[in-house]
């Protein structure tokens, strides 16, 4: 016997059926005419759409080269976000308690490119002294990138 509400195949005793749950009614002939299974074509839209979502997101991630507001100088030489980081860990290497440090949230407006491979890195960092105080640092330092993955940090100062 088939169930009237889902149409899988249950017991012929069966009083719920096992698979939805819906009761059957013994007096009705719905039961024993054979209802085929309810169609995969609900499922198969849903994967389609899926895809196409998908498809989209990712359309739409490499047509803003690798995410929306990426750094745009890369071009030629190295970028802003390179020169960000190596004066980052400079100014590290200088600080009581690296890692209390606390930077800007966003770095473009601290970062002026001179040339391909030189910037000039002005910003603050906020981090604890050795009282355990969280205290705001001035800092500027140029940064000269002279490889691919080597840089130096020149002419790095702090003030308060």
């Amino acid at each position: 016997m088939y169930c009237k509400n889902c149409g899988k195949e249950i017991k012929d005793d069966a009083v719920f059926c096992e698979h939805c749950g819906s009761k059957q009614d013994k007096n009705s002939n719905q039961n024993t005419v054979d209802k085929k299974p309810t169609s995969k074509v609900p499922v198969i839209s849903l994967i389609v759409v899926l895809v196409v979502i998908a498809i989209l997101i990712g359309v739409g991630f490499s047509c803003c080269s690798g995410g929306c507001g990426a750094d745009t100088e890369k071009e030629t030489g190295h970028s802003k976000v390179e020169a960000w980081t190596a004066a980052q860990l400079e100014v590290e290497r200088n600080l009581k308690s690296p890692s209390t440090a606390d930077y800007p949230w966003s770095y473009d407006e601290y970062v002026d490119k001179i040339d391909d491979n030189t910037f000039i890195v002005r910003a603050y960092v906020d981090s604890e002294n050795s009282f355990g105080a969280k205290v705001r640092t001035n800092f500027s330092c140029t940064v000269k990138f002279t490889g691919e993955d080597t840089y130096i940090v020149k002419d790095l100062e702090f003030w308060e």
